[in-house]
């Protein structure tokens, strides 16, 4: 609790008549007099040998809100606040001493502020306190020890790592120590290590939350679901408040398809300690399995924002942005991934989509080059740069390769397959674009119109006039106010009619074929000489030479 001045300044006035009251009605008060403050001293002293900690507390906040050069009365009410558990509170009274105390008095004011920090989850700043406070105080295993849990906790494995080699100089038998190092080598992919350093903590302390949370982490990443569970439950009948095994139990219990288990989980993760990156992104994973895309950004923006070095949220978050639409907001969100991590292929290759989709053809460019250079593998990094560069440039010659290679890494891919069968059509290779394309063409619900109308186009070019007519006719189905593929129907039908003819009821229809297609074709804008001139001799009535 908060101590409030306006309530204790009434408790002052009627315990001792050295403090000079207040007239009746008015707020403002005379600042107490040396002779009232050691009067006010005394009875906070006297409060705490009653033992009314909360008493106390107010007179020296009295004191320090009067007086804020008395440090040493900070200090007092930084005890004070800290045995209530009030360790906000207590860190800032604490820092205020430390800042100004020298001696004893700062290294109790820096440890104790350290202390609090931790046990207020405010991790970052115990992390800069612990080092001035091992600076301070060397041979104190407690505070080595919040350093080392602070310095786990903000991400600085290696150097959490060290901290608690040095604190097992100090005392073999620290159980968080060993659950430290545990930690550390749990981050760098040494399960084994982790678990012999989290089992050792066991060892030294069977009942070490930490250390069955830290179990239960390496179960998670070996994939053993049900052991990662038990352990996680453990950890949390010891300490009902530890976010990290609510979050391991959590995913493993996703992983088994029990999403509903695993979302309520979760949830308590982040309300125990809404602070805690890692839990955050747990739970934007699971809620992104059930779908829930809305839900799964909110958690991976509070991750990201808590720890930017914790990239993978901030994938995941600006994949769901680009798939919502907010490229503008994706785009600022993977620009701050790849200034993290420029050795990422994922990031540089959606930070491509994202420019893209803002019409920056160069930078998207830029970006997937990156990526391919990064991960040769990645498909969908080739098929888009050599799709702006045949969209956007007319490049032909730099984008076939491009596509190409996208379509021979993911063979099944139809929207791949698609552009390099347009990309062999515009080089003339009429043959293999039939090939790339009668393949994507030939499932029913291939409704792209340009690859449909390119595989036409491919037939006729090999004079296989027959088989052009049905991609045509579908690319008229998906887009029936298109002029081109009438104009291809017409030149289709027209190959068809023999020399000399037409001839008979048959060439009469494809004579009424033509002609319509090409009246529709020029209705919509499109105009072909060459087949006009056509057009005309057969609306003559005479016959083809």
């Amino acid at each position: 609790m908060k101590f409030r001045p306006v309530w204790i300044l009434a408790a002052l006035v009627s315990a001792v008549a050295l403090v000079v009251a207040p007239a009746a009605g008015q707020e403002e008060r005379e600042k107490l007099t040396d002779q009232e403050v050691k009067a006010a001293i005394k009875l906070a002293e006297k409060k705490i040998e009653e033992g009314d900690t909360q008493g106390a507390g107010g007179w020296y906040l009295v004191i320090v809100t009067d007086h804020p050069e008395r440090h040493d009365i900070q200090l007092r009410l930084a005890r004070i606040y800290y045995e209530l558990g009030e360790w906000g509170e207590a860190a800032k009274s604490f820092r205020i001493a430390g800042e100004n105390l020298s001696g004893d008095d700062q290294v109790e004011a820096y440890s104790l502020l350290t202390d609090a920090l931790v046990k207020n989850r405010d991790y970052e700043q115990a992390v800069e306190a612990g080092r001035k406070a091992v600076e301070l105080n060397p041979s104190s295993v407690s505070v080595q020890v919040n350093l080392a849990t602070s310095l786990a906790r903000t991400g600085s494995f290696e150097e959490a790592a060290d901290v608690a080699r040095k604190t097992l100089e100090l005392e073999p038998t620290s159980a968080v120590a060993h659950a430290t190092l545990g930690e550390a080598q749990l981050a760098n992919g040494n399960l084994d290590d982790a678990q012999s350093w989290f089992q050792k903590a066991l060892g030294h302390d069977p009942n070490s939350p930490e250390a069955h949370a830290g179990i239960a982490g390496v179960h998670l990443k070996r994939e053993e679901w049900d052991s990662a569970i038990t352990e996680a439950t453990r950890a949390l009948e010891l300490n009902a408040a530890l976010s990290r095994a609510y979050a391991v139990r959590g995913l493993a219990k996703s992983a088994k398809g029990d999403h509903a288990a695993a979302d309520t989980d979760l949830a308590m993760a982040v309300t125990v300690n809404p602070d805690n990156a890692d839990t955050q992104y747990a739970y934007g994973q699971v809620l992104e399995v059930q779908d829930n895309t809305g839900g799964a950004a909110t958690h991976y923006r509070n991750a990201f924002r808590l720890n930017p070095a914790l990239t993978d949220a901030g994938l995941s978050l600006g994949e769901i942005l680009l798939g919502q639409g907010d490229n503008e907001a994706a785009l600022q969100i993977l620009t701050q991934v790849v200034d993290r991590e420029p050795g990422s292929a994922q990031a540089h290759y959606l930070l491509g989509l994202a420019h893209k989709n803002q019409n920056q053809a160069d930078g998207a460019m830029g970006e997937f080059a990156k990526a391919v250079g990064l991960d040769p593998s990645l498909a969908a990094a080739y098929y888009w740069q050599g799709k702006l560069l045949l969209d956007k440039k007319q490049d032909i010659a730099s984008a076939f390769p491009l596509l190409q290679k996208a379509a021979e890494l993911e063979e099944e891919n139809v929207e791949f397959l698609s552009a390099y069968g347009m990309a062999l059509l515009n080089t003339q290779q009429f043959a293999e674009a039939v090939t790339v394309l009668s393949k994507v063409a030939a499932n029913p619900d291939y409704k792209d119109p340009r690859g449909l109308y390119s595989l036409g186009a491919a037939y006729l070019n090999q004079q296989d006039f027959a088989e052009a007519i049905e991609p045509f006719e579908r690319a008229l189905e998906a887009v029936p106010n298109w002029g081109q593929p009438h104009i291809g129907l017409a030149w289709a039908t027209f190959a068809q009619i023999p020399k000399g003819c037409p001839c008979g009821p048959e060439d009469e229809e494809r004579v009424r074929n033509v002609t319509e297609h090409y009246q529709k074709a020029v209705e919509l804008g499109m105009a072909d000489p060459a087949l006009k001139e056509r057009v005309d001799v057969l609306g003559k009535g005479e016959k083809i030479k």
